[in-house]
């Protein structure tokens, strides 16, 4: 991609994106909308995920330079792919602001503005330098003729556990942040008929491409997480593979073993140590092969895999501000 020069004649021309349905933004109120009015910035209010294409080339058209999103993971991963279905016909790119909005914030909590976000956006557009990361984002290509654009994708346990989730805990009102992660310890810490409940193996064939290598992993699993994020929710930042491969893997065989003592040993900070002994394992890949039927989840939406192939590269990077 091109780097973006703000404009020629280097006016910062921010455009605005906001789910008023998002959870937090239902509750509380946007932040960005507030912005908007006192600073007459172009803004939209959007849920429909058909008309994003046309919003953001629309902005673009007109010279917007700085993206900012207000929503949850679901709306920053329509958005972005969005943006993605329409980058080759951009000669400069945006930069990207995201602001936690919906109930579930995993990619704005990693890359995103940490709240109050508004105050770190009117900052910017008074002039004060934002933190930057460069980042790219999940291609995934499903069968033929579908491609999504994302953050963090899984298979096995943690879709069936986000499931379980919404049908037995969220449609209750419960909620809050970690939800889906005490879904899995209670999985895991429970009896058999407890963790049956919850999820359960699932047969899986993955080809795992980097360092010149290739692993082949053909068994049942637990689930498999992938990113490009720098971590994941509460802290947690379950991968140690090697290499220079943007995409992030852990693999969780069926029979892995003292799984919740390894992920406290994470949250801990041991990274230097095998588990495979344990049936877990993880790498940085150039590209993930899957043929896989079971459940996926990419950023909490559910993805249709019509052939059951699945295939995962990294995009090049894109420039994030906070």
């Amino acid at each position: 991609m091109t780097p973006l020069d703000p404009a020629s004649d280097g006016a910062l021309r921010p455009f605005f994106i906001i789910n008023p349905q998002s959870s937090a933004v239902r509750k509380r109120g946007s932040r960005l909308e507030k912005i908007a009015q006192d600073r007459e910035i172009p803004m939209v209010h959007t849920q429909l995920v058909s008309e994003l294409p046309d919003i953001l080339k629309a902005a673009l058209d007109t010279g917007a330079n700085w993206i900012c999103i207000e929503g949850g993971d679901g709306t920053i991963q329509a958005t972005m792919t969005a943006y993605m279905e329409i980058v080759d016909q951009l000669v400069t790119h945006p930069r990207f602001s995201l602001l936690p909005g919906g109930m579930t914030n995993q990619v704005a909590r990693q890359i995103g503005l940490k709240r109050p976000g508004r105050k770190r956006i009117t900052a910017i557009l008074d002039g004060k330098d934002p933190e930057i990361s460069q980042m790219p984002m999940l291609d995934i290509q499903l069968g033929k003729d579908t491609q999504k654009h994302g953050f963090l994708f899984s298979t096995g346990a943690l879709p069936m556990a986000t499931q379980y989730y919404f049908d037995h805990v969220h449609k209750d009102g419960k909620g809050g942040a970690g939800a889906v992660t005490q879904m899995i310890v209670k999985g895991f810490t429970g009896n058999d008929t407890s963790r049956e409940q919850i999820y359960r193996a699932s047969p899986l064939s993955l080809r795992v491409t980097g360092n010149k290598e290739e692993t082949h992993l053909d068994q049942d699993h637990l689930t498999t997480v992938v990113t490009t994020l720098p971590g994941l929710m509460l802290g947690l930042d379950p991968f140690w593979g090697d290499g220079d491969g943007a995409l992030r893997l852990t693999y969780v065989r069926e029979d892995a073993q003292r799984i919740l003592r390894h992920l406290i040993s994470l949250w801990t900070g041991q990274k230097n140590k095998s588990r495979a002994e344990d049936g877990i394992e993880s790498f940085n890949a150039e590209v993930l092969r899957y043929k896989y039927k079971g459940p996926v989840v990419l950023d909490g939406e559910s993805l249709h895999t019509p052939d059951g192939h699945i295939e995962i590269r990294a995009t090049e990077p894109i420039e994030f501000w906070r």
